[in-house]
């Protein structure tokens, strides 16, 4: 039987062993149901006076509600499994995922070391290729510079010149100069013009005048071979000029210039500068005549160059 069958006769029984349910009053039915009422107030008021546990029985709503709350945990328990298997399941996918990446990153890592090193090797061929280039271009410059020709400045010459003319000037006891170039190279210098001055300035006086120039432009000039001088024009002192310079006065700048251009590059100019002072040291007689000055010449300035 179930438990409301058993409550019902539970009920039946205690009603039927009560004193009070049997008692009745004049009033016949009336007062047997008020003695009803008065018991069942009794008992609401007191439920611990029944001699036997009482069963709170469920209603249907109630059992229904239940069934429905057990229902929804049951189905709250699988959708967490789920969603817990779900997540277990992306776990994986994600650690496979991982290590897919790992093995093309470590791919990757290895294709830009190869990489590396095949530029580190392109770099060292093409630093051996340009060091190579470098080696032949000065090698190159070196056998043009020793092929090309070469002007330089090889000494002066200081003479006695009397009993001349120069510039419509009669010149009785003087003093002549001029500078004595060669070509030192293997080629022939072509298209050689000069450029000659002399200067008097004071004996003591260090700093030496700057001598602009000539702009010579494109006249033919001369053809000097290899080991060929080349002597400028002398130009002599007047005799007042030559008194200074004898006694110590005076003393003489000379001034060159050689413009000239090698077969190898015509169209590049080159420039053989000197200047620089004499000194008077004396003079010795030989017993036919012949005069020798004792002169030193130092180069002085910064118009020495050559090119």
């Amino acid at each position: 039987m179930s438990k409301r069958y058993w409550g019902i006769a539970g009920l039946c029984l205690a009603l039927a062993t009560n004193p009070v349910f049997g008692q009745q009053d004049a009033g016949g039915v009336r007062s047997e149901s008020s003695s009803i009422e008065e018991r069942r107030s009794a008992q609401s008021e007191n439920p611990k006076s029944l001699p036997f546990p009482v069963v709170v029985l469920e209603t249907d709503d109630q059992a229904q509600h239940a069934a429905d709350r057990e229902a929804n945990s049951d189905k709250h328990e699988a959708d967490d499994l789920k969603a817990q298997q779900d997540a277990a399941t992306a776990a994986g996918r994600a650690a496979a995922s991982a290590e897919r990446q790992e093995i093309s990153t470590w791919t990757q890592v290895g294709f830009g070391f190869v990489g590396t090193l095949l530029l580190v090797y392109s770099l060292y061929v093409n630093t051996r290729a340009t060091g190579a280039a470098v080696e032949a271009a000065k090698a190159a410059r070196e056998a043009l510079a020793a092929d090309r020709a070469w002007v330089v400045i090889k000494g002066f010459t200081c003479g006695v010149v009397k009993d001349g003319l120069w510039n419509c000037t009669p010149v009785k006891d003087s003093f002549g100069f001029n500078y004595i170039y060669e070509n030192t190279g293997h080629s022939p210098a072509i298209g050689l013009t000069q450029q000659f001055e002399i200067y008097l300035i004071p004996w003591d006086q260090k700093l030496m005048p700057h001598v602009p120039p000539v702009d010579f432009g494109p006249i033919a000039g001369a053809v000097v071979g290899p080991g060929m001088p080349i002597n400028s024009q002398m130009y002599p002192l007047t005799d007042e000029e030559a008194e200074g310079f004898r006694t110590r006065k005076l003393k003489v700048v000379l001034y060159g210039r050689v413009r000239y251009f090698d077969v190898f590059t015509k169209n590049i100019a080159h420039v053989t500068e000197v200047c620089g002072d004499v000194e008077y040291q004396g003079q010795r007689t030989d017993p036919d005549g012949t005069v020798h000055l004792n002169t030193i010449w130092s180069p002085r300035g910064p118009q020495n160059t050559v090119s």
